[in-house]
């Protein structure tokens, strides 16, 4: 399975704020990822706490969260360096409704699955294949 990084606190925000389109300079071709397939979302290592500042501070800017729906750091460090969710991938577009939509592209997605148990692993840019044993440990907690 394709697996792709967010920094934090990125991929919080796909797993419990809605985030439902994810920002990128490319959009993967068919062979990389077509429509339909299933692909991982891995929380990166935690980012530098100015910078999760400046994204929460983004967000309550634009409306996109509230106040006391901003997680601890010790819940993002829960989600640290591990995939957290697996989502059917829907396309890339050059304009999104969404207030999450930023981008050149929007990645987007649906049937999003959110891991009860985040599995720590490496992450890496770009499109990346997950390993055999960390992608049996992913499906191991899918429905």
């Amino acid at each position: 399975m394709k697996a792709i990084t967010l920094r934090s606190p990125w991929a919080w925000c796909v797993c419990y704020l809605g985030k439902s389109v994810e920002n990128r300079g490319w959009a993967p071709s068919r062979a990389e990822l077509a429509p339909g397939e299933r692909f991982a979302i891995h929380a990166s290592k935690l980012s530098p706490l100015r910078e999760i500042q400046t994204a929460f501070d983004w967000m309550l800017d634009k409306e996109l969260v509230r106040v006391g729906q901003i997680p601890t750091m010790d819940e993002l460090r829960r989600q640290s360096s591990s995939i957290v969710a697996v989502a059917a991938y829907a396309g890339a577009k050059t304009t999104h409704e969404s207030g999450w939509f930023v981008g050149r592209f929007g990645w987007t997605w649906s049937e999003l699955l959110v891991l009860p148990t985040p599995v720590p692993c490496r992450g890496f840019q770009k499109l990346w294949t997950m390993s055999a044993d960390i992608e049996t440990l992913v499906r191991g907690q899918l429905p």
